[in-house]
Order: structure tokens, then C-alpha cells, then sequence
């Protein structure tokens, strides 16, 4: 299932919640990649939010809340979509990669993105 969004700015608690211990250890375990330590906000439309199905769940703990999992690709990048149980954002998806996104593809706010979920 392809959605596509728009590269936003997030709030920089990302880089908390994948440095946090548990939830890296949980993602290393549920991916195929060691996540770079920061997420890739892209701003969807809320039909694309409803459309998600069959997450992968990740239990809660501590400040961070419970968060759904979905294994993704950017082209040909493995990428995880992580949407968060305690999130300000209704209609964004954070991203993750191996790698930071924004450099990769040098990305800046306001850029298009399709992001490829496998269902």
C-alpha cells in the first residue's frame, strides 16, 4: 500500500524514543535494520492514517506509551512507519531507517514522499 505525505518538522522526541533502551532493543529485534536515532515526520491525510492495518505492536513503557509498527520502503530502503500511542501529531507518520532520510535523500519541509507499507 503505497501513501504519500508531505516532510515535516517534528518536535525532536523521536531521537528520545528510538535511543531509549527498550523500544531499540524491541525495533532491532522486529527489523532488519539497527534504527538510526531519529525519525523522518511526513504529514498524511487522514484517510491514509485509517487505511494502516495489522501493525506490529509494541508494549509500552515508561513516558513513551505503546507504539504500532509497520515494515515499509522508501525505494528500495527497508524503513519502518512507527505511530505512536502518546503522539501531538493525528495525521503524521514517523519514520525510520538505518540511515538518516533527510540526508539521504535530501529531503527538506514541504518535500513530497510515497512510502511503500507492506501489508
Amino acid at each position: 500500500m503505497a501513501i504519500k505525505g508531505t516532510v515535516c518538522s517534528g518536535f525532536g522526541r523521536g531521537k528520545e524514543f528510538i535511543q531509549n533502551e527498550y523500544y531499540n532493543k524491541m525495533l532491532k529485534e522486529l527489523l532488519s535494520f539497527i534504527p538510526y536515532h531519529g525519525t523522518l515526520n511526513i504529514k498524511v491525510s487522514s484517510n491514509s492514517m485509517k487505511r494502516l492495518r495489522k501493525p506490529i505492536k509494541i508494549e509500552g513503557k515508561g513516558k513513551f506509551g505503546g507504539v504500532d509498527v509497520y515494515k515499509a520502503k522508501i525505494g528500495k530502503i527497508d524503513v519502518a512507519v512507527l505511530v505512536p500511542e502518546k503522539t501531538s501529531h493525528d495525521d503524521t507518520l514517523e519514520i525510520i531507517a538505518p540511515m538518516n532520510l533527510r540526508e539521504k535523500f535530501k529531503l527538506k519541509d514541504g518535500d513530497s514522499l510515497e512510502i511503500d507499507i507492506k501489508e
